[in-house]
């Protein structure tokens, strides 16, 4: 259960630090940030896909591991992203949609893997303890952000 409610609030705050992070490599557009929400949304589901065809009891253990490990780097990949573009341009339709795509792909991956593997047990258990994990961070991203906006 504790794993599970690490999960959800882990999975949330990276959500949210990374879409941060995604606004202002677009300047905050709204339809960077809508592809990074659907992005996420396919690449999550991706990951279910992978997660769900692992076979050992493990897999959710290793799948948090490994999701632990990169939401951080990519965090890291989307806090250098404006290097690559060019200096005092906006980006336009396709390098938005691409780059949040991009973006997204490593962690949004990373965490549906864990959660396929989770749901191979008891899904509804699994849904409702990672639910309440994700609500109480977005109470501490709530908190934090208003403490600490910069």
């Amino acid at each position: 259960m504790g794993m599970f409610l690490l999960f959800g609030f882990y999975s949330l705050l990276a959500q949210a630090l990374l879409l941060r992070e995604i606004a202002q490599v677009f300047t905050a557009h709204e339809l960077s940030l809508a592809a990074a929400l659907a992005c996420w949304l396919l690449w999550t589901a991706a990951g279910v896909r992978l997660g769900a065809r692992a076979s050992d009891g493990r897999t959710f253990s290793r799948g948090c591991i490994i999701f632990a490990v990169v939401a951080p780097l990519n965090l890291l990949l989307a806090r250098l992203a404006p290097g690559l573009l060019p200096g005092l341009s906006q980006p336009g339709l396709f390098t938005m949609l691409a780059g949040s795509a991009l973006l997204c792909l490593p962690a949004g991956l990373a965490n549906g893997y864990a959660a396929g593997a989770a749901l191979r047990g008891a899904p509804g258990f699994f849904y409702a303890v990672e639910a309440a994990g994700a609500a109480a961070a977005g109470l501490f991203t709530l908190f934090y952000y208003r403490y600490f906006p910069g």
